[in-house]
């Protein structure tokens, strides 16, 4: 049985009859249950059209409008910081793993300098070569002590890189995320979506490579970074752009053949 409700409709917009183009916008709207459809009917050729509108009050679908552009929101911004922890989270840690040997050779070095380099900085306390570094000693002397004996073949842990392969885990959930949130958007604005958390994580890697970022004593690593860094980071960087774009390329095809294949497994269903 159907049940006749009054909506409020806060625009109020003209609406015609598409059979007979009679005002019908001042109709009582009914719903139909089996449909789960608002319908009005013309009082003057008497037809049977959707209402337009959806079957539930005005300030509920307000509200469910609402919470959805929140949950949108969030999860794009989720997204965007996925992106940017997995493109430099990744080029920090394979830049801190493979420079092992160079600041191996680094703490070689700074153990054959003058004693004077080997107090501390802050505190009556002396440094250990293998495990600290004096700043002082590495903005006088040192950086410029090994810059020239870094040799990618010598002082990089080449086994470091097979890490790369947790970007072919981690691209195509963050392209299905993406693609879930953006499938009815302009091209333009899925370029834009992708290009935001790149140019971050870009900016990033940047910072932290130009950046000092310690005062009293630095660890060797941290020296090695400082000096190769640029060696392991831009193509890791590099590396974890191109599968997340490959990664949503592939899923867009995949993503129109599974939405094709719903609607028919839901009628193979029935």
């Amino acid at each position: 049985m159907d049940e006749t409700v009054q909506v409020v409709n806060p625009t109020k917009p003209v609406q015609q009859c598409l059979l007979c183009q009679y005002d019908v916008s001042q109709q009582q709207v009914t719903y139909i249950a089996e449909y789960h459809l608002m319908a009005l009917r013309c009082p003057e050729c008497g037809r049977q059209q959707p209402a337009g509108i959806v079957a539930q009050p005005w300030k509920y679908r307000k509200l469910k409008h609402t919470m959805m552009a929140t949950s949108w929101v969030g999860l794009l911004l989720l997204f965007m910081a996925g992106v940017v922890g997995a493109l430099v989270g990744m080029a920090q840690s394979t830049a801190y793993a493979s420079l092992d040997p160079f600041a191996s050779h680094i703490s070689s070095v700074y153990s054959k300098a003058e004693p004077e380099y080997f107090r501390a900085s802050f505190g009556d306390y002396t440094l250990n070569p293998q495990y600290q570094v004096q700043v002082e000693w590495w903005n006088e002397k040192g950086s410029d002590l090994v810059k020239g004996d870094f040799k990618p073949s010598q002082h990089m842990n080449w086994i470091v890189l097979t890490d790369w392969a947790w970007f072919i885990l981690i691209s195509p959930i963050l392209a299905i995320m993406l693609r879930s949130l953006l499938f009815r958007s302009h091209p333009s604005i899925q370029i834009v979506m992708i290009g935001i958390p790149i140019v971050i994580s870009a900016i990033s890697i940047w910072v932290y490579l130009a950046v000092d970022m310690y005062f009293f004593s630095i660890e060797p690593i941290y020296c090695a970074i400082d000096t190769a860094g640029h060696w392991i980071m831009w193509p890791t960087f590099a590396v974890g752009i191109t599968t997340l774009l490959l990664s949503y390329w592939l899923v867009v095809p995949v993503w129109n053949r599974v939405q094709r294949a719903v609607p028919r497994m839901q009628i193979l269903a029935k």
